[in-house]
């Protein structure tokens, strides 16, 4: 029974890391405006547009992330933007530093190790099929 070789490009790994990091930040997000809308720090609009561009940023990062590893696209670098949004929000609610500096480390971790799997699994790809075109020569 022969093993099917693998296509390139491969699918890759950085929508399901990033992507879930992205999606679990607007949650976050949406809880620290319903704790900014018990506290008011600030104005109920202000905090309102904060937390929705936020996620929209999140939103529009994860729809625009690279699809085919090795792939290129705005998504992780509008990833890094919404982490330094989310950092900003310490300036309204001080404990967020917190949340922002987790969810930062959680993103670089993320990117790190999707684009460190997508490059290997690549090079994988690459050897079997070369293997596969030896054997036929």
């Amino acid at each position: 029974m022969s093993q099917a070789l693998p296509t390139l490009p491969l699918k890759s790994k950085l929508p399901v890391l990033c992507g879930t990091i992205l999606i679990s930040e607007i949650l976050v997000v949406y809880l620290a405006f319903l704790v900014g809308y018990g506290l008011r720090p600030i104005s109920l609009t202000w905090l309102l547009v904060g937390a929705s561009v936020i996620t929209v940023l999140c939103i529009v990062a994860t729809a625009t992330l690279p699809r085919k590893a090795l792939g290129s696209g705005i998504g992780v670098p509008l990833g890094h933007v919404a982490q330094v949004c989310v950092l900003l929000t310490a300036f309204v609610l001080p404990t967020m530093l917190i949340v922002g500096v987790i969810f930062t480390a959680m993103w670089v971790v993320a990117v790190y190790w999707g684009k460190r799997i997508d490059r290997e699994a690549t090079e994988w790809a690459k050897q079997e099929i070369a293997a596969a075109n030896k054997k036929k020569s």
